[in-house]
C-alpha cells in the first residue's frame, strides 16, 4: 500500500510541470530508435491528468528498457532492461490499462530471449482483444498500436488475432 502511495505521489508530480502532454509522448514513443529520442521521453516533463500519470509513466519505463538497445556494455543493457521492466510492471499491478498492457506487450515480443521476459504475451493479448474497441484512445493511435503490433507478426503468429482491427479503425 505504501508502495503504491509513493507511486501514485510520484505520478503525480511528473503531471505537475505542464510542457508537453499525452499525445505527444505517445507520438514519440513511435519514433523513438536513438538513445537522445528515448531520453527526451524519459526526462520530459509532461502536462496531463491524473488518469493518465500512470500511462505516461509506463511509456517512459519502456524507454528505460529500450535504452539497453543503446548501450554495449552487458551489465548497463541488463541494467536498463530490469529497471524499465520492473517500473513498468509495478504500474500494471496498479492499472492494467490496454494502454500500458499494449506497451507490455512490445516489450515482450522485442525482448532478448536471454532476459526470459515473455510470460504475459497471451494474457496481454487477450485483454486487449477484449477491451480494444471500448478502450478511450485516439482513433489514430488506436490504428498505429494494431499496426506496430501486426508488423511482429511474423514471428509472433499469435499477433495475428489484431488483424481484424484494421479494417474497423479509421487510421
Amino acid at each position: 500500500m505504501i508502495r503504491t502511495a509513493t507511486l501514485l505521489l510520484l505520478l503525480s508530480n511528473l503531471c505537475a510541470f505542464a510542457q508537453q502532454d499525452l499525445n505527444w509522448v505517445r507520438n514519440q514513443f513511435l519514433v523513438a530508435d536513438t538513445k537522445e529520442k528515448l531520453e527526451r521521453i524519459v526526462h520530459a516533463k509532461v502536462d496531463c491528468r491524473s488518469e493518465e500519470a500512470l500511462t505516461l509513466a509506463a511509456y517512459k519505463a519502456v524507454c528505460i528498457s529500450k535504452l539497453a538497445l543503446h548501450t554495449s556494455l552487458p551489465w548497463d543493457k541488463y541494467q536498463y532492461f530490469t529497471q524499465g521492466r520492473d517500473k513498468l510492471e509495478s504500474i500494471i499491478a496498479t492499472q492494467p490499462s490496454v494502454e500500458i498492457r499494449y506497451l507490455r506487450l512490445l516489450t515482450q515480443i522485442n525482448a532478448p530471449t536471454i532476459v526470459m521476459y515473455d510470460d504475459n504475451i497471451d494474457t496481454d493479448i487477450q485483454f486487449i482483444l477484449n477491451k480494444f474497441e471500448s478502450v478511450d484512445i485516439p482513433e489514430n493511435y488506436k490504428a498505429q498500436m494494431i499496426e506496430s503490433l501486426i508488423f511482429f507478426a511474423n514471428e509472433h503468429p499469435e499477433l495475428n488475432a489484431f488483424r481484424p482491427f484494421q479494417s474497423k479503425i479509421k487510421a
